[in-house]
């Protein structure tokens, strides 16, 4: 009994710990993650990288540009269905270095399929996003990019991920991702919103993600 309200007592006067059992446990409970991700520029085109509209280029024959990004999220679990489809719900934050040096903001829904025939040896996951993102500054490059002059700092998210996990700690998993933002007027035009731009910066990533 002593050493039950010995270690409440340390608890208590431990503000991380503090946090954490107070609100982190009860809102999370197994259905948060962070994820932390790092990489270069990817300057071949989205649709060619996810072999959409017809044309497909191999990631070892991806181009790669000159900017590295560095970013982390953090997500929940907003809808499950059994262990074949959930949407969450992320936020995250990254910056830009070497030939850019700008800050990303974002918030997006993910919706992710876990069902895979071979989840009993490697645990996979994929996802794709919809959301918004917001940089601090718009680079001369990206403004080129999008085909309007000045470009836009609030773009539309979207960005596919690949996760692999162990089935025996599936807590911890592999991330690569395309961190992408850009107007989409290839796709739904000139949207006011987004100041009418196309494409913009994007990056491949890879990182690691705890669900807790």
């Amino acid at each position: 009994m002593a050493a039950s309200i010995a270690g409440s007592e340390a608890a208590e006067s431990d503000p991380v710990t503090s946090v954490r059992e107070r609100f982190l446990v009860p809102f999370c409970s197994g259905h948060c993650a962070v994820t932390v991700f790092a990489g270069p520029q990817l300057t071949t085109d989205l649709a060619a990288a996810l072999g959409a509209e017809g044309k497909f280029t191999a990631p070892w024959d991806y181009r790669w540009g000159a900017s590295k990004f560095i970013g982390g999220a953090l997500s929940r679990d907003v809808f499950e269905y059994r262990d074949y489809f959930k949407i969450e719900a992320e936020i995250g934050v990254g910056q830009r270095f070497g030939s850019f040096h700008e800050t990303d903001g974002w918030g997006a829904l993910y919706f992710r399929w876990t069902k895979f025939p071979w989840n009993d040896w490697v645990k996979t996951s994929i996802a794709a996003s919809t959301g918004l993102d917001f940089a601090s500054a718009v680079p001369a490059w990206e403004a080129r990019e999008t085909g309007v002059p000045g470009g836009s700092k609030l773009m539309h998210y979207f960005s596919p991920e690949i996760t692999f996990a162990a089935p025996s700690n599936p807590d911890w998993e592999i991330v690569l991702r395309i961190h992408h933002r850009s107007g989409g007027r290839k796709y739904w035009g000139d949207v006011g919103l987004f100041n009418g731009t196309g494409g913009g910066i994007q990056y491949g990533v890879i990182g690691i993600r705890h669900h807790f």
